[in-house]
């Protein structure tokens, strides 16, 4: 027999790593709302932490025991996928007059440095997720 503690611990901590990984995204979508300054910033956290208790929760009550680490994988693939997704969209946000030469190239530089190891991470966490769901029983 379980305990209720071992059955809390690793979607406890998926849940606060996808929440930890998804706040650019939130942060990024504060950006684009016209009239909000960035002391709005930490408003951010409110729907990352809700997003996390929501992951925990599904984990631990929705998914069969032998499915949750499949389940945990995807939900780390596509919260580094949003959080690469969030960083790059700041980026783009922060520029109202389009690009210029140092700023293309800054941003040639992020999506190289930040974005292929991102996107290979996010897409390894995804692979091994679903096969790891297909192989469950």
């Amino acid at each position: 027999m379980r305990s209720s503690a071992s059955e809390w611990i690793v979607p406890g901590l998926v849940g606060l790593l996808v929440g930890w990984l998804v706040q650019p995204l939130f942060a990024m979508v504060l950006m684009a709302v016209p009239g909000l300054t960035t002391a709005a910033m930490p408003l951010a956290f409110v729907p990352a932490f809700v997003l996390a208790v929501a992951a925990a929760w599904f984990l631990a009550q929705r998914v069969v025991p032998s499915r949750r680490n499949g389940w945990s994988c995807v939900f780390v693939g596509a919260a580094v996928l949003a959080q690469f997704l969030g960083g790059l969209g700041s980026a783009l946000i922060g520029s109202s007059g389009g690009l210029g030469r140092d700023e293309g190239t800054a941003l040639v530089f992020f999506v190289l440095i930040f974005g292929i190891p991102m996107t290979l991470i996010a897409a390894a966490f995804l692979i091994g997720g679903i096969v790891l769901l297909r192989r469950a029983k």
